[in-house]
């Protein structure tokens, strides 16, 4: 076979799987909705929304770690159990929203909580080591943990015109956590949101009283948190035992010579010292 042909013949099978692949790419789009893992519901259609046609919004599961609590808010007018969230303000970050939020409507000033999960965000890249982002199951993250779509309807004037059409209101859910000996601010939200009661309550009953939606993600979070201090703590009792091996590996020293008065003593080894002392 000639060299022209062979190009030839090798830029036709490109192309073939240029066409099949785009083929795939349209079957994926306009085909009936796709599973994903089970915590996901199904796939929705490839979508774009003008600004005009959207909110984003951002909230937070709020833990106590050291109680094993969750922040749930009820409102009594509605008699509705939910998490904190709202909507992003100008300028700002969802990070930033996430907090504020979780502040305004809880009255606790929560931090991220890092917790290992499984994700899709790249790490970022290193240029001066030649490293590209790679994303690391065995890095502590603080991503959001959902992210879910809501779509609203018309809107009407009083005389009946329409006010706008309705639209999508997305909202990024992260993980964050408050010390045991949280304070409690009282008349931290809005206007309208001054009715809000917030409870601490036992993660499973926290859990059963939101809705469908946030109860997927409480339950999530509640579970990401479990799973990271079993691998903090996992990671903490292998450190003990390698150190306690390097300490039996240490050769015997002579023993201590016994006078009339006593023991003579020696300095204290740090590594004994270290015994019992509370970890990093």
């Amino acid at each position: 076979m000639s060299g022209s042909k062979a190009r030839t013949s090798r830029k036709d099978r490109e192309e073939d799987v240029e066409t099949m692949l785009a083929q795939a790419r349209a079957a994926l789009r306009t085909g009936p909705p796709r599973q994903f893992s089970t915590h996901s519901t199904a796939s929705v259609p490839d979508s774009a929304w003008f600004v005009s046609d959207l909110m984003l919004g951002a909230g937070m599961v709020i833990l106590q770690p050291d109680t094993k609590k969750i922040a749930v808010v009820y409102d009594d007018r509605m008699d509705f159990w939910f998490l904190p969230k709202g909507r992003k303000d100008v300028g700002e970050s969802l990070e930033q929203t996430a907090l504020r939020e979780a502040y305004e409507e809880s009255g606790y000033q929560p931090q991220f909580l890092p917790l290992y999960m499984p994700h899709r965000f790249p790490s970022p890249p290193n240029p001066d080591k030649g490293v590209a982002g790679t994303r690391s199951p065995f890095a502590k993250v603080t991503e959001p943990i959902y992210v879910t779509t809501q779509t609203w309807g018309p809107r009407y004037h009083n005389d009946g015109s329409l006010r706008d059409a309705g639209g999508e209101y997305i909202s990024f859910y992260y993980v964050g956590y408050i010390g045991a000996d949280a304070v409690h601010h009282q008349n931290t939200g809005m206007d309208n949101e001054m009715h809000y009661v917030t409870h601490l309550l036992p993660a499973q009953e926290a859990i059963q009283r939101l809705t469908r939606y946030e109860r997927a993600v409480a339950h999530m979070a509640w579970q990401l948190w479990v799973q990271t201090a079993q691998i903090d703590e996992a990671k903490t009792k292998d450190s003990e035992d390698k150190a306690d091996e390097g300490r039996t590996e240490e050769p015997n020293r002579a023993p201590v010579p016994v006078t009339k008065q006593g023991p003579r003593t020696e300095p204290q080894d740090p590594s004994d010292a270290a015994e019992g002392a509370p970890s990093a």
